[in-house]
């Protein structure tokens, strides 16, 4: 079976929300990458993949936290990208 999914892109929220490290010069991702492969990593470790639900609540949960604590930093792009990933990854397992 194939499947095939179209993921929309808004330029104009792109530019506002991405985590550049450079913003003036759009450059680096390792502010994005640190949140990924430390925070993210640490919050979903353990997580039975059987469902995305679990995952996507786990996020959720420390995306409010985070809101919360830090209101003008912009990483909602990045834990949209790791929901995203899980559901496809998980996806492709069954």
């Amino acid at each position: 079976m194939r499947f095939e999914h179209i993921l929309t892109f808004d330029q104009e929220e792109h530019e506002k929300t991405f985590l550049y490290d450079n913003k003036a010069e759009k450059s680096g991702l390792s502010t994005a990458c640190g949140l990924i492969n430390g925070e993210i990593s640490k919050l979903l470790k353990g997580t039975l993949l059987n469902g995305v639900t679990q995952a996507d609540q786990k996020l959720a949960e420390y995306y409010q936290k985070r809101a919360e604590n830090h209101p003008d930093d912009a990483f909602f792009n990045v834990v949209k990208g790791v929901s995203e990933a899980v559901f496809f990854a998980t996806a492709a397992c069954f």
